[in-house]
C-alpha cells in the first residue's frame, strides 16, 4: 500500500525493537503486534518519548514475548488506554468508525468501514487523548445501510485516538486494520 505512494518503508523484525535500532526511524507501525516483551515495550516507549510517532492497532502488546496474556496492554500507559476485551466475541464483523475530525470527514465522508476484529478500550485516568474516530452505534449486519443522516449513530466509544507522549505521539486504532 505504501510502495505505490512512493513512501520509504522498512520492515522491522522483533529483534529490531531496540532503542538503538528504532532511533533511525520517525514512525513505527505496530500492526496488531500482540506479542512484545517488556524490554521491547520499553524500547517503543523510549522511541516515542524521544520524538517518534507510534501507530498501533488492535491487541498490540497484549501478550508477552512467549504468548502469555497480560492483564492489560504492555503499552497501556503509552496508549493512554486500557484493554476491555474483544468486540463481537472476537469474530470478524462489520466495523464502522464515525470520524470526528472535520478534515477527514471532508476527505472521506462521515464513516470509515471495514470487516475485521476490534478491541474495546477505555481511557486511562488522566490521559490526554484526542479522538479521531468513535464507534458507530448502529447494530446490524450492514450498519451503513441503516444510516439516517438525521438520526443518532455515534456511540461515543473510542476507536482511534491520538495522544502526545514526551516529544512524540501515539495513534491507537482499535481494529485489526493491518
Amino acid at each position: 500500500m505504501l510502495g505505490p505512494s512512493q513512501l520509504l518503508t522498512d520492515v522491522v523484525f522483533d529483534e529490531h525493537l531496540t532503542e538503538d535500532y528504532l532511533k533511525n526511524y520517525k514512525v513505527l507501525f505496530l500492526s496488531n503486534s500482540v506479542c512484545l516483551s517488556g524490554k521491547q515495550c520499553a524500547a517503543v516507549e523510549n522511541f516515542v518519548h524521544q520524538g517518534g510517532t507510534l501507530i498501533a492497532t488492535h491487541q498490540t502488546s497484549l501478550l508477552d514475548e512467549i504468548g502469555v496474556p497480560r492483564d492489560n496492554f504492555g503499552l497501556a500507559e503509552l496508549f493512554g488506554l486500557d484493554y476491555g476485551g474483544l468486540e463481537a466475541e472476537g469474530k470478524d464483523h462489520a466495523v464502522v468508525y464515525v470520524l470526528q475530525d472535520q478534515n477527514l470527514i471532508d476527505e472521506f465522508g462521515p464513516f470509515m468501514c471495514f470487516t475485521g476484529r476490534a478491541s474495546s478500550v477505555t481511557p486511562r485516568a488522566g490521559s490526554e487523548l484526542g479522538v479521531i474516530a468513535t464507534r458507530c452505534s448502529i447494530e446490524a449486519p450492514n450498519p451503513v445501510d441503516h444510516y439516517d443522516p438525521n438520526g443518532e449513530y455515534d456511540s461515543g466509544d473510542l476507536v482511534i485516538t491520538v495522544r502526545p507522549a514526551g516529544e512524540g505521539e501515539v495513534i491507537y486504532i482499535n481494529g485489526d486494520v493491518g
